[in-house]
């Protein structure tokens, strides 16, 4: 392998198969390839010494230098081997120690871009995208070779990268490629991670489940026969012909925090609700999780979207199961519903002197309308979306989500309210221990 190279998993698994004698692995992360191939010599440990160090931290998987299962399984096996990861907080670096060759890289942030591929033995140095150096026992000469330094006695067409000059032209499209797109002058990514990781706008939407509000359409002429015409112009002819529903209970499942109940036979537990306490239902919810920003929408604790999603699917079984049960109650009533709304409209037409109507057709009629309510299924969703960077700085939306959220809940997400106009400093996080378990 070249002294430059490009180093990706398959490059750290491939040395760590050769080690005979050690493995210092030193790294902010790491992916399953690497952890998997870690964990294979555990099983030589008093032969092969191995040593694991790591940043044990979210940014460390936000930005992709390293997956949280790999994280897991390395440290859940040096557990069962007996020794430790050791921890180093802000570690950027990467260096693998395998007997007597030093691999020392740039960890590529996957977040951002794609790890380098294994250089091609076919391709020209020049074709390289090198973001390691493994190096032997005289480093600095070895590099000055690599790289054709000036002094050394390498012919320069054998330099490994370095094998052309920029040019004018080149400076050139980069001044103005960044002129007509200048860099975004803060660091996103970590205002992102920073913000709205920890809260998130939704909406509850819920459509077709209050049946007593739903009103059936009826010419004017017919209804409000018996007023005057002029004033018949000006009336809405609507009834609402379910209105008694509002509070006719039907059995659903009961559920406790989000969670179905059980007797003890271990069967679904019922309870009688009503539209109107399922409703309160929906309110409960929406005041427990959302916070109210007026202008803005509603937003929700991200940490909290698992249990919040749990409480709507309960209220959807629930809503669900009442809407049937009302369905199916309307289509037994619906006959008495028809003939009292025909009653209603021939009397008035009766009171009017006008010319008596079709009751049978007017019935039809009537019955089509309330089979359209019986096939209308109520329909709940949630909708979410990121807070943006510009809401960040928004003075208004900062000034109302103080407002919106409760003390407790302030402490829990900790400073929201923080300028993000550069990257958050890592200084308090860079405190370490100074010894190590086990250490004297």
């Amino acid at each position: 392998m070249s002294t430059f190279c490009a180093v990706n998993d398959d490059t750290i698994v491939a040395l760590v198969r050769q080690a005979q004698r050690r493995i210092v692995y030193i790294a902010p992360g790491l992916f399953i390839p690497v952890a998997k191939a870690l964990i294979e010599r555990f099983a030589e440990l008093g032969t092969l010494e191995v040593t694991l160090i790591l940043d044990a931290n979210e940014d460390v998987c936000r930005i992709g230098f390293g997956e949280v299962a790999a994280l897991h399984e390395v440290h859940s096996q040096t557990q069962h081997a007996g020794f430790y990861v050791r921890s180093q907080p802000g570690l950027r670096v990467g260096v693998l120690l395998v007997d007597d060759h030093t691999l020392i890289w740039s960890p590529t942030p996957r977040a951002v871009e794609a790890t380098p591929e294994t250089i091609d033995k076919s391709l020209p140095p020049s074709a390289a995208a090198p973001n390691g150096l493994l190096l032997s026992a005289n480093p600095g000469e070895q590099i000055a070779r690599a790289v054709c330094a000036e002094g050394t006695e390498t012919d320069p067409r054998h330099s490994e990268i370095g094998t052309r000059a920029v040019t004018p032209d080149q400076v050139a499209a980069v001044t103005k490629a960044l002129v007509d797109n200048p860099p975004i002058p803060v660091d996103l990514a970590r205002v992102t991670r920073v913000f709205s990781t920890k809260l998130q706008f939704v909406e509850l939407k819920v459509k077709g489940a209050k049946l007593a509000q739903r009103q059936i359409r009826i010419a004017s002429d017919l209804l409000n026969a018996d007023a005057t015409e002029q004033l018949r112009s000006v009336l809405d002819a609507r009834l609402r012909a379910f209105a008694d529903f509002k509070d006719r209970k039907i059995e659903v499942p009961m559920v406790v925090q989000g969670e179905p109940a059980f007797d003890k036979d271990g069967k679904p537990m019922l309870e009688s609700v009503s539209e109107a306490s399922l409703n309160r239902d929906r309110h409960t919810i929406e005041s427990e999780f959302l916070y109210d920003l007026p202008g803005f929408g509603r937003l929700l604790e991200r940490t909290r979207r698992t249990e919040f999603e749990k409480r709507v699917e309960a209220y959807r079984t629930r809503v669900t199961a009442h809407s049937e049960g009302i369905r199916t109650t309307l289509a037994k009533e619906a006959d008495a519903i028809i003939q009292d709304i025909v009653h209603l409209i021939t009397e008035r037409i009766a009171r009017a002197g006008s010319p008596t109507i079709d009751s049978e057709k007017l019935a039809a009629g009537l019955r089509k309308t309330l089979s359209r309510v019986e096939d209308e299924a109520p329909t709940i969703c949630c909708v979410f979306k990121e807070v943006t960077y510009e809401q960040t700085q928004d003075e208004a939306f900062r000034m109302k989500l103080d407002k919106a959220l409760p003390a407790t809940v302030k402490r829990r997400l900790g400073s929201w309210y923080e300028k993000f106009s550069a990257a958050k400093s890592s200084a308090a996080s860079a405190t370490i221990d100074g010894n190590l378990p086990g250490a004297g």
